[in-house]
């Protein structure tokens, strides 16, 4: 057997049995639109969206999109691969701080929230775990006009 005959096999043995527990492989965390951030971040992104015009270094915040995490200045990560099922998704982030980067995991499980968009809680490394004080909370943050 040749060398991309044995990836072939390679590849189903290791994606089969992601295909029985329908596990989709993206590269952005489709259950969310808009943007996301931790409430208190929320409620500086909003002030700074009514008060519009330039902005400096200090209002920048750390929020997420489908597509990753940034800073809205120097520092982002940017989703690499996603494996997303059902209200949950492992992302694996390509970060980029001035000079520095770095490869990071996050686990995200969606809940209910009192609004439209659903909450997020989102944990370090790629396993989650149900307990929701070892997560970070983010909520939707809708953008505001001036």
């Amino acid at each position: 057997m040749n060398l991309s005959g044995k990836m072939a096999v390679f590849a189903a043995c290791v994606f089969m049995p992601v295909s029985t527990y329908a596990v989709e492989m993206r590269d952005d965390l489709s259950f969310i639109t808009g943007r996301y951030a931790s409430p208190e971040n929320c409620k500086k992104l909003q002030a700074i969206d009514r008060k519009g015009g330039p902005k400096t270094i200090a209002d920048y915040f750390w929020h997420l999109t489908p597509q990753g995490f940034s800073d809205g200045w120097e520092a982002s990560c940017q989703f690499h691969v996603v494996f997303q099922r059902d209200r949950t998704a492992t992302a694996q982030s390509i970060c980029v701080e001035g000079a520095h980067t770095s490869i990071d995991w996050k686990y995200f499980e969606l809940h209910e929230s009192k609004t439209s968009h659903p909450d997020l809680i989102i944990y370090p490394g790629s396993e989650g775990g149900g307990d929701s004080s070892m997560g970070e909370s983010y909520v939707y943050c809708e953008k505001m006009g001036k």
